[in-house]
């Protein structure tokens, strides 16, 4: 106890020299030989001095918590000459402290040595940019390195960054998400045009279903409806809030859910309206999308995990999709839904098809991701038309 008492008694000391407020975190967890310094408050740089004096006294520190501090290039300096006498700290938390490229560069060098003994660093929002490209790589490729993970998100670091980062294949785990500003703004503006429309398009739908007098058009009409808009809202929130990492992770999960709700929704006008007077081909294919769609619901909610999450999803969009195919000679010879319908809606599973190509390219280059997008409008955009021109008039 007496190295640990010793450490407390040099930050308070340290803290009245620099005529600094002590730190209630910093001098509890020095004090009671915690292995974890956790302010109690945002550090600035002066905040920093008499921890980084008493820290090397501290040998049962092995993780240190200095998310939002403002480390400036010195004190930057004065740390990793912390770190590199205290072998025991394995961790380390910078996020959001925003100590730009040249405070970075010495923790960069230090953690590309063999010596290094950090297992997870966090460098999220420290705004790095894409000059420490180089020496992220040293990081990465280090042969002795002990990381775990590394958490380079928000960073600003550009496309060729990311690519460069990506392409190492290390094997611990690299966090390099929300870097790409320019594709996120594209992303949310391409989908923001479609909620616009989509939302527009919907109170036209269904007020036409409601004047036609008919609780069989708003059935068939409203749940597509609501799908349409929440599709369109959850992908515009998801990409425009990309710096929020709860937000986007709710998002992100209501995003990919409500594909498997348009899906559902976009069959709901024609198995409810149009094939009325067919319910043995109506009622199971309705029951069918349906449920499958909760399957692509649980599947995002708690296996998003998995190792083939991406491919049973994307199975999973394909073959909801063209379940219609199941049924799609008998309603051809029934004639309820009009050819021009058929024609609009073969032509939209035909644009969604396509884009899914996209999509999945979209995982390791990113403004394919933008493609994808443009191809949904697209093909949401012929579903629509076809229902409100041909399926919602035929029973008013």
């Amino acid at each position: 106890m007496a190295k640990v008492s010793d450490a407390a008694s040099v930050y308070v000391e340290q803290c009245h020299r620099y005529k600094v407020d002590v730190n209630a975190g910093i001098a509890a967890s020095l004090l009671m030989g915690s292995r974890a310094i956790v302010p109690d408050r945002h550090l600035q740089a002066l905040d920093l001095l008499p921890l980084l004096q008493a820290l090397p006294l501290a040998t049962q520190v092995q993780e240190l918590h200095l998310a939002h501090a403002r480390l400036g290039v010195a004190v930057a300096g004065l740390l990793v000459d912390c770190l590199r006498r205290l072998p025991s700290v394995v961790r380390l938390d910078l996020e959001g402290s925003r100590i730009g490229p040249q405070a970075a560069a010495p923790l960069l060098e230090y953690m590309a040595t063999g010596d290094c003994p950090l297992e997870h660093v966090n460098l999220r929002r420290c705004h790095l940019g894409g000059s420490l490209t180089s020496m992220i790589l040293d990081v990465l490729r280090n042969p002795a390195s002990r990381l775990k993970s590394l958490d380079l998100s928000s960073n600003q670091l550009g496309m060729a960054s990311v690519f460069a980062i990506q392409s190492v294949g290390c094997a611990f785990e690299v966090d390099t998400e929300s870097n790409l500003y320019v594709h996120e703004i594209l992303n949310s503006v391409t989908h923001g045009v479609g909620l616009l429309f989509a939302m527009i398009g919907s109170w036209f739908l269904i007020r036409r279903a409601w004047q036609t007098r008919d609780t069989r058009n708003l059935v068939g009409t409203v749940p597509y409806a609501f799908a349409l808009c929440l599709t369109y809202l959850s992908s515009t929130l998801y990409h425009s809030l990309f710096k929020l990492r709860a937000a986007k992770r709710f998002f992100k999960y209501l995003d990919h859910g409500s594909v498997f709700m348009l899906i559902a929704g976009s069959y709901t006008p024609f198995l409810v309206i149009s094939l009325r007077s067919r319910p043995e081909i109506a009622n199971p294919m309705l029951l069918g999308i349906w449920l499958l769609a909760l399957v692509g619901i649980f599947l995002t909610t708690f296996m998003r995990g998995h190792k083939h999450f991406d491919w049973l999803s994307t199975a999973l969009y394909l073959a909801m999709g063209w379940m219609c195919v199941i049924a799609g000679v008998p309603i051809v010879r029934s004639g309820l839904i009009p050819q021009p319908a058929m024609l609009l809606v073969l032509h939209g599973g035909i644009a969604y098809t396509v884009g899914v190509a996209f999509l999945v390219k979209g995982a390791t280059t990113p403004a394919m991701h933008i493609v994808w997008h443009l191809w949904v409008l697209l093909g949401s955009s012929l579903h629509y038309a076809a229902i409100v021109a041909y399926i919602v008039p035929l029973s008013s």
